[in-house]
C-alpha cells in the first residue's frame, strides 16, 4: 500500500519545486520593475512642499513682534501680520492660501481663487454666542495692499474647529485635510502653527495639485485611489469602488455582481486583494506614503499585474506636528516581459498535477467502493429515523390542535355565558321584587354560573391531559342546593305534565346543612340523574329525597352504594382525593365518629331500566333502546 504513494510523492514534491522557481522568478521581475515607479511616486510626493517647518518658522518670526501678555489688534495684524502673510503666500510654491486666525475672532487671510489674489478678515472680534462680519476685498499682487470696496463674505466659525482647537493648544503643531475659503471650497492640505496661544497661523497647498500629477502617471492600464487616513476621499480612480471608514479603519468597499465585499486597508500589509472588474481580474494593494504631513490611504488596481508597496515616513527634526501620516499607494505593472517563462512553467505545473490525481485516485476506488455501501446502509437508517420523526411531529402538532381548539371553545363559550349574565342582571334590574318574573331570572342566574363552573372543569385542559380533576372543597348549604337543583327542573317538568317534589323526610337535611365538599361536583350529579329522570318520565311525578343517617356498614345502602350512586356522592364530602380506591374513602368516613352519611334518592314513575341492562347505565355512550326510544342523548349522564 505504501508503494503506491511513492509515485504521487514524487511528482508533488517536483510540482512544488517548480511553481516555487516560478514564483522566485516573478518576485525578481515584479521588484525591479517596481523600484522605477517607485521613484517616480515619491518625486511627486515629495514635490508637495512640507509645510511643517515653514509654518513653524513664520510663526516663530511674528511671536517676536507681539507681547506674549498683551492682546493682538487688528491694527497690529494689518501693520506686522498681514505682510508677512502676503509675502510667504507670493514665494511659497503651491501654497494658495495662508491666514491668521485669532482666538477672539479677529481673522485676516490671503488666498487665491482662480487667477485672482483675494482677502478675507474680520475686523472685530466675536461672542460665543454672536457671530461675527467676515468681509471680502480683491489684492494688489505687487504690493499686498486691499483696494476696492469690502463686500460681505460666508463666515465660517474657525474658532470652534478641531483643527484650530489643536493646533492652538499644541506647541507641536497640526496638519490636516481642510476646505478653503474659495468659492469652490477647493480642498487643501492644511499646517497649522499656534501664536503665542492667542491664534493659530494656517497654510494651505491644493490638493488637486498633488491628484493631478498622480494621475498622470502611467499605470498601463492600472487605477489609483486615494483617501486620508480620516476618511476623506483626494482621488478615486478604481471603478466599481468606494471606501468605507468604520472606527478608525480604511475598508476598499467593491461591488461584486452578487454583492459587495470590504478590504481593510488601513494597516501596513503587503497582502494583494484579487478583483474582476468588468471582466478584467486586477490585484489591488494598499500602502502608505507622507505627503504634506496629512495622513492618507492610496490604492490602485491593475488588469493581470502584480502590486506592491512601498512605506515611506519622515518627521520634522526642530518641529513635531500632530496628525502627520502616510499615503497608501499601489503600482501595477505588466506581465508581458515574464508572461513566456511563466506560462511554460505553469503547463508543467498542470501536467503534472494531473498525473498526480490520477495515481491518487485509482488506489482510492476501492476504498470509496467500500464507503458507499456503508453510506447507503445510513441513508436507509436516516430515512427510517426521519418518518418516525415527522410521525411524532405530526401527532404533537395534532395533539396541539385539540388544545387550542378547546382552548378557543372554552373562550367563546365563557362570552355568550357572560352576555347572557348580563342580561339577565339587567331584566332583574327591573322586574317587580317578589313575582314570579324575578323569581324566574334568580334562578336563571343561579344556572348560568352553574354552568360556568361546569366549563370551568370541563375545559381545564391541564386536569383533563392529566388524566383527574381534583376536587374544590368549600362549605355550602346542602339543603339550598338540593332546593336550586329541584327548582331548576321544576319548570321542564311542568311542560310535560310531570310534578318534580323535594321531599325533606324527617328533615335532617334541613337541621344539618351546612357541609363542605364540591359544591360543583354534585350539582353536576344531581342535575344529570334529575335530568334523566324527567327526560324518561312521560306522567306522574319525579321525587328527590334526602336525609342524613349514621354510617353503617350492615345496611342495605353500604351495598348499594359500593357498586352505584352511594359511592360517588360519599367521596364529595370525604375530603379524600390522594388517589386511594374509593371503597377505601367510604371506609374511611364512616369509620370516622364525628362524620355522617348523606343518602340523596330520585324516585321517579317512568318505564325504569330492566334488570339486565341496569350493570351498564354508568358506562359512557350507552343508552338502553327500550326506555329510550324517542329520546335524544349520547349516553353521557350518568357515566359523568
Amino acid at each position: 500500500a505504501l508503494l503506491v504513494l511513492v509515485p504521487p510523492s514524487i511528482v508533488i514534491t517536483w510540482w512544488y519545486k517548480t511553481t516555487r522557481q516560478i514564483e522566485q522568478y516573478v518576485d525578481f521581475n515584479t521588484h525591479t520593475l517596481y523600484s522605477g515607479f517607485q521613484s517616480q511616486i515619491h518625486i511627486i510626493a515629495n514635490s508637495i512642499p512640507p509645510l511643517n517647518s515653514s509654518a513653524a518658522s513664520l510663526a516663530k518670526l511674528l511671536s517676536s513682534s507681539f507681547n506674549q501678555t498683551d492682546e493682538i489688534s487688528f491694527d497690529e495684524i494689518e501693520t506686522k501680520v498681514a505682510p508677512t502673510l502676503f509675502l510667504a503666500v507670493t514665494t511659497i510654491p503651491y501654497l494658495s492660501q495662508i491666514s491668521y486666525v485669532g482666538l477672539e475672532g479677529l481673522f485676516f487671510s490671503y488666498y487665491i481663487d482662480g487667477n485672482q489674489t483675494l482677502s478675507t478678515y474680520a475686523n472685530s472680534s466675536f461672542s460665543s454666542r454672536k457671530k461675527h462680519v467676515w468681509y471680502k476685498q480683491p489684492v494688489d499682487n505687487q504690493t499686498g495692499k486691499l483696494y476696492g470696496e469690502p463686500v460681505t463674505s460666508h463666515s465660517f466659525n474657525v474658532v470652534n474647529t478641531s483643527w484650530f482647537q489643536v493646533a492652538l493648544n499644541h506647541s507641536w503643531g497640526y496638519s490636516s485635510l481642510e476646505n478653503g475659503w474659495n468659492n469652490g471650497g477647493e480642498p487643501l492640505f492644511l499646517t497649522s502653527v499656534s501664536l503665542l496661544g492667542k491664534g493659530v497661523i494656517a497654510m494651505g497647498v491644493p490638493v488637486k495639485n498633488l491628484t493631478d500629477r498622480l494621475g498622470g502617471i502611467n499605470l498601463y492600464g492600472g487605477s489609483l485611489s486615494l483617501i486620508t487616513m480620516d476618511g476623506k476621499l483626494l482621488l478615486n480612480g478604481i471603478p466599481n469602488t468606494k471606501f468605507i471608514y468604520v472606527n478608525g479603519t480604511i475598508f476598499l468597499q467593491f461591488m461584486w455582481p452578487n454583492g459587495v465585499k470590504n478590504f481593510p486597508c488601513s494597516n501596513d500589509t503587503s497582502e494583494t486583494y484579487m478583483m474582476d472588474i468588468d471582466g478584467k481580474e486586477y490585484n489591488v494593494r494598499c500602502s502608505t506614503v507622507k505627503i504634506s504631513g496629512v495622513q492618507s490611504v492610496c490604492y490602485s488596481n491593475s488588469s493581470f499585474f502584480s502590486v506592491f508597496a512601498v512605506f515611506t515616513s519622515s518627521f520634522i527634526n526642530e518641529f513635531r506636528f500632530l496628525g502627520f501620516g502616510l499615503q497608501v499607494y499601489a503600482l501595477a505593472l505588466p506581465h508581458e516581459g515574464i508572461a513566456s517563462f511563466v506560462y511554460s512553467k505553469i503547463n508543467y505545473s498542470h501536467i503534472a498535477l494531473v498525473v498526480t490525481m490520477v495515481l491518487l485516485v485509482i488506489p482510492l476506488v476501492f476504498f470509496v467502493s467500500s464507503m458507499i455501501t456503508n453510506a447507503q446502509r445510513e441513508i436507509c437508517l436516516h430515512d427510517k429515523l426521519i418518518k418516525q420523526m415527522e410521525a411524532t411531529q405530526q401527532a404533537e402538532r395534532k395533539s396541539m390542535n385539540k388544545s387550542l381548539a378547546l382552548v378557543g371553545a372554552s373562550h367563546d363559550i365563557r362570552a355568550a355565558l357572560a352576555g347572557i349574565t348580563g342580561f339577565i342582571d339587567l331584566c332583574l334590574a327591573n322586574a317587580a321584587p317578589g313575582s314570579d318574573f324575578e323569581t324566574y331570572l334568580k334562578q336563571m342566574s343561579l344556572c348560568a354560573q352553574d354552568l360556568l363552573g361546569l366549563l370551568n372543569s370541563i375545559l381545564d385542559t391541564s386536569k383533563i391531559e392529566a388524566g383527574m380533576m381534583n376536587l374544590e372543597e368549600q362549605e355550602f348549604n346542602l339543603a339550598d342546593l338540593i332546593e336550586h337543583v329541584v327548582d331548576l327542573y321544576h319548570p321542564v317538568g311542568m311542560i310535560k305534565g310531570v310534578d318534580v317534589v323535594l321531599d325533606p323526610c324527617d328533615g335532617s337535611i334541613i337541621k344539618l346543612s351546612q357541609v363542605k365538599g364540591d359544591r360543583g361536583k354534585l350539582v353536576q350529579i344531581l342535575s344529570n340523574i334529575l335530568s334523566n329522570a324527567v327526560k324518561y318520565t312521560v306522567e306522574g311525578h319525579v321525587c328527590v329525597r334526602a336525609w342524613v343517617g349514621k354510617p353503617d356498614f350492615e345496611t342495605e345502602i353500604l351495598a348499594s352504594t359500593r357498586k352505584g350512586l352511594g359511592k360517588y356522592m360519599s367521596s364529595l364530602f370525604s375530603g379524600k382525593n390522594d388517589g386511594n380506591s374509593d371503597v377505601q374513602a367510604v371506609s374511611a368516613v364512616r369509620q370516622n365518629r364525628d362524620s355522617v352519611e348523606i343518602v340523596f334518592e330520585v324516585d321517579d314513575t317512568g318505564k325504569g331500566i330492566p334488570k339486565e341492562k341496569q350493570k351498564s347505565v354508568f358506562e359512557n355512550y350507552v343508552q338502553v333502546k327500550e326506555t329510550a326510544a324517542g329520546q335524544v342523548g349520547t349516553g353521557l349522564g350518568l357515566g359523568i
